[in-house]
């Protein structure tokens, strides 16, 4: 990586470079509930499509088939995208989870 400096006030002109590996360290990776969305209402009888989002700006290699769905704390799927089939009617709670990341949930409702 180089990385250039230019410093001007109208008078004077100044340049420094650096050139060398640029390291950001080390981030954990982050994932996101795409479907269903927080809120969202779904049908009795309809299977529930699970969609998730995962970025590894890191060195940890998260993989997209370590993560982890539960549906009320009961796992269901692995995968970053699953269906799976229909829940009785009322408030769930999907979490999706991945080693090294912060896990995130979304509440649904199903409808009769």
């Amino acid at each position: 990586v180089e990385l250039e400096v230019v410093s001007d006030d109208g008078f004077e002109h100044a340049v420094a470079r650096i050139e060398g590996a640029l390291d950001l360290g080390d981030r954990p990776p982050t994932i996101a509930i795409v479907r269903p969305a927080e809120g969202g209402a779904v049908r009795a009888g309809q299977p529930i499509h699970l969609w998730g989002a995962l970025l590894d700006a890191g060195t940890r290699g998260a993989q997209a088939e370590d993560a982890v769905w539960t549906i009320d704390d009961a796992e269901v799927a692995r995968g970053i995208e699953a269906w799976v089939p229909a829940l009785e009617p009322g408030q769930h709670q999907i979490t999706l989870a991945l080693k090294g990341a912060e896990s995130i949930s979304v509440a649904v409702t199903v409808e009769k």
